[in-house]
């Protein structure tokens, strides 16, 4: 039996959005990503200011914000699915054997280029670092290590807003 697009993407978690969203835009805890207490947090971390202001697009329902430095750049994206079980059916679905990364929660794990998937409550976080320098920041840092303290960062964050 063949079952409409829409119905499947619901079933999939991929529309609906998270709870309290607004229709047209992500949600807060989404948001914050690009914002200034995480871009804070990052610069004190890496010891290095993003270049710019990082910049943002959302196409329901995934939001990516981009971080531009002087060497390099990262990539944040943050999946809004309709439920925790659908946040880690996701990540299942995309973790294959890739090795797993207890302290940044349930199912989080990282790719073998140090890319990072994890999730908080209905909301999965991807931190791809490919366009980063080996090693990042001041003092340096390996690529894997800024890809875990980006997202123990946006963990962190998104703890406090819950």
């Amino acid at each position: 039996m063949r079952r409409p697009l829409a119905a499947l993407l619901l079933t999939l978690g991929l529309v609906g959005g998270s709870a309290g969203c607004a229709a047209g835009k992500p949600a807060e805890k989404t948001a914050m990503v690009c914002g200034t207490e995480v871009a804070g947090e990052l610069a004190a971390a890496f010891g290095t200011p993003a270049r710019t202001t990082p910049a943002s697009t959302w196409v329901k329902p995934t939001f990516t914000c981009i971080y531009e430095y002087a060497n390099g750049s990262f990539t944040m994206t943050v999946t809004e699915l309709k439920d925790e079980a659908a946040a880690a059916a996701y990540l299942s679905d995309r973790r294959g054997g890739n090795e797993l990364v207890p302290e940044l929660g349930a199912g989080a794990f990282h790719e073998p280029n140090g890319n990072v998937y994890a999730s908080r409550e209905a909301s999965v976080l991807y931190v791809d670092v490919s366009r980063l320098p080996e090693p990042f920041g001041t003092p340096p840092s390996p690529r894997a290590q800024a890809a875990r303290t980006i997202a123990e960062t946006v963990l962190h964050c998104w703890t406090e807003e819950s």
